[in-house]
């Protein structure tokens, strides 16, 4: 009876167990992936700058994705607004304070669908030794399976205040407002 009983419960176990499913996990492909950014200049023109670097992860539950992640890390020395002295005055202690804050980082707190491939991602922004909470809204593409393996696209624009994460230089000069538009190509891993 016992034989019997194990073996009953060692099938339902391995017909379970290709049911149950963890999240699929996938991580920033840095080539194909931007962050931009523009602020208004003596409110008049618009200036333009760029991180050319980022690395993160996603782990995406696509039947639950309440159960999803994501964490994104973008080191300070790779802003970029093709000026290397306003490059060198951003990351300086009026601004970035690069030296001491060497990151951006976004973590993940609750991810809810919110649309037809859209997500709307609550976490904490970090920046200049600060974190706030933001709300975005994502758009995505995928998941695709490409000829370099399955990946997500994951796009989004927001805008910040940069007086709330402590920098209030300038004020006047440049606008306080920071539009970001980010766009991600993630891979899943393995």
């Amino acid at each position: 009876m016992n034989s019997r009983f194990f073996a009953i419960a060692s099938m339902v176990i391995l017909l379970t167990a290709g049911l149950v499913r963890a999240a699929d996990k996938y991580e920033v492909d840095p080539v194909h992936s931007s962050i931009v950014f523009k602020v208004v200049h003596m409110e008049t023109g618009e200036f333009w700058g760029r991180f050319n670097k980022v690395s993160g992860s996603f782990e995406y539950d696509e039947a639950d994705p309440g159960k999803s992640k994501m964490t994104f890390s973008v080191p300070m020395d790779s802003l970029d607004t093709n000026h290397p002295k306003r490059d060198a005055d951003l990351k300086g202690p009026d601004f970035f304070s690069a030296k001491e804050f060497k990151e951006i980082t976004f973590n993940s707190t609750e991810i809810k669908k919110s649309g037809d491939k859209k997500l709307e991602v609550t976490g904490q922004l970090t920046m200049h030794g600060q974190s706030k909470p933001i709300t975005v809204t994502i758009n995505m593409r995928g998941p695709n399976d490409t000829r370099q393996g399955k990946k997500i696209g994951l796009s989004t624009t927001f805008t910040v205040k940069r007086t709330d994460f402590g920098m209030a230089a300038m004020q006047g000069m440049l606008g306080d407002e920071v539009e970001l538009h980010v766009g991600f190509e993630v891979a899943k891993k393995g």
